[in-house]
């Protein structure tokens, strides 16, 4: 069983910020277990992979000016190549020079359509 799956990260910079500008900003989105990377773009930067990682920079976010880029996001494409796969748990983590880490995490449920199942046992060991 194989399933394109689609994920976006977006990064948004916005009045409530503390500091008018983030700089320096790095993405790492840790791809779950059971899936793997298609394709990955990044609207105003560059994305490379590395060990199940996908490790993100891009351009500075700034409000000090109407024109500024105030919002960026990160698209990836992947494909599920575990068919025993209930749920995948997909992490991201965002930094800046001049702001604190911010973690998101997202869950995923599979949908495995009219399938008979005895019994399922499932074990989140995950550390969230």
């Amino acid at each position: 069983m194989e399933g394109k799956l689609h994920y976006s990260i977006g990064i948004d910079l916005n009045e409530y910020a503390p500091k008018e500008t983030a700089s320096n900003i790095r993405i790492v989105s840790r791809l779950p277990k059971g899936v793997t990377l298609d394709k990955v773009s990044a609207e105003h930067g560059r994305c490379e992979t590395e060990e199940g990682k996908v490790l993100c920079t891009v351009e500075d976010l700034s409000i000090g000016t109407p024109d500024a880029i105030s919002h960026t996001t990160i698209e990836m494409d992947v494909t599920l190549t575990d068919a025993g796969l209930l749920e995948l748990i997909h992490e991201a983590n965002v930094t800046a020079d001049n702001y604190p880490t911010d973690m998101a995490s997202e869950r995923t449920r599979i949908f495995v359509g009219d399938v008979k199942v005895d019994m399922v046992l499932v074990l989140d060991i995950a550390d969230v």
